[in-house]
């Protein structure tokens, strides 16, 4: 059975899938994408490294079902546990996004929408308004203000 808690502390279940050896586990293509899929559930990680754990622990407990291992001991567990706080160790700089999630189009006077201007956002105005006014990229470029949308729309 492959529980799913509310949060780290492994308190408050939310819900289960039972697993066997034959269960669907898929990742989903994308660039950067970090989802995955298990038994018809869609799920996303923070990172594709964390993408990875998930994906080998899922199929580590596949592997045992398909050859019927024995139940773990509570000392397996705890083995299971700290190699897998050891992978995060290795790879706990690559469990800080640093993929791009602001929008991938250039911001145009014809959005209609609000957003707010986050430290990301100020450099990419600068960058874009460099680029589109035929200016150097200096630091010193105004953000654009806060766009609304026309009267009427």
């Amino acid at each position: 059975m492959f529980v799913l808690y509310e949060n780290e502390n492994c308190e408050v279940p939310v819900a289960a899938i039972c697993l066997s050896a034959d269960s669907a586990v898929a990742e989903k293509l994308g660039i950067n994408c970090s989802c995955f899929s298990v038994e018809q559930r869609d799920f996303s990680s923070r990172t594709l490294s964390e993408r990875k754990l998930w994906l080998r622990a899922i199929s580590n407990i596949k592997v045992k079902l398909a050859n019927a291992a024995p139940t773990p001991s509570s000392e397996d567990l705890e083995h299971y546990r700290q190699a897998v706080k050891e992978q995060l160790h290795e790879i706990r700089g690559s469990l800080q996004c640093k993929v791009r999630t602001d929008a991938l189009l250039p911001p145009s006077i014809h959005n209609t929408f609000q957003s707010t201007v986050s430290p990301f956002n100020v450099d990419l105005w600068a960058e874009i308004l460099g680029h589109h006014q035929g200016q150097s990229e200096d630091p010193g470029d105004e953000v654009p203000p806060e766009r609304s949308p026309s009267p009427g729309l």
